[in-house]
């Protein structure tokens, strides 16, 4: 009796469990080693919080590769500082902005609602996308409707705001690599 006919189809039927890549290690290695850095930062370097630290550490890894696994293409120092310097910039700006607009009655309010069709993929992507949006000068992410955003605007800039919202979205997916450009939402008022 040939057992090596056996054990080859047993190891055709046999799943594998699915293994990372050399790019989605560094991802998970680096998200391991931010997550040890912030519990540090958090604890004041105290030695005494490293046992329970590790355990903290361990477990919100583990939740974090499971709702978000790590990627295959990391995030570049050059990407994440033309984000960090955007992010920044904007966040200045708006609060100028929207500090002029309140404390001069003479400048223009006139708030809306603009639905914008999302292009990225859920998770991480569209929620960096929805945090950075609300420091964006005058605007708010007021609602997802399915895969529409609802955006309040201070004021009406007509077709402006959604070349605003497509100009973040590209940067959001350049940070997180995402390939392509895909073709320019056709969003309407709310």
């Amino acid at each position: 009796m040939d057992t090596g006919d056996a054990r080859a189809s047993v190891e055709v039927g046999r799943r594998r469990p699915p293994r990372l890549d050399v790019g989605a290690w560094k991802s998970a290695v680096a998200r391991v080693v931010f997550l040890a850095l912030t519990w540090w930062a958090l604890c004041d370097g105290d030695p005494s919080s490293l046992t329970f630290g590790l355990g903290v550490v361990g477990v919100v890894a583990a939740v974090s590769f499971v709702l978000s696994p790590p990627r295959r293409r990391g995030w570049t120092l050059r990407s994440v500082a033309g984000f960090t310097l955007f992010f920044l910039k904007g966040s200045v700006h708006g609060g100028f902005d929207v500090a002029r607009r309140a404390l001069s009655p003479s400048l223009p309010i006139s708030p809306v609602l603009v639905r914008y069709p999302m292009r990225l993929p859920e998770g991480a992507p569209q929620a960096l996308f929805r945090i950075t949006l609300c420091l964006m000068p005058g605007t708010l992410s007021a609602d997802v409707e399915g895969e529409a955003l609802v955006v309040h605007a201070l004021v009406d800039r007509g077709q402006g705001i959604h070349e605003e919202l497509a100009g973040l979205e590209l940067r959001v997916r350049r940070l997180f690599g995402l390939e392509g450009t895909p073709p320019p939402p056709e969003g309407a008022h709310a």
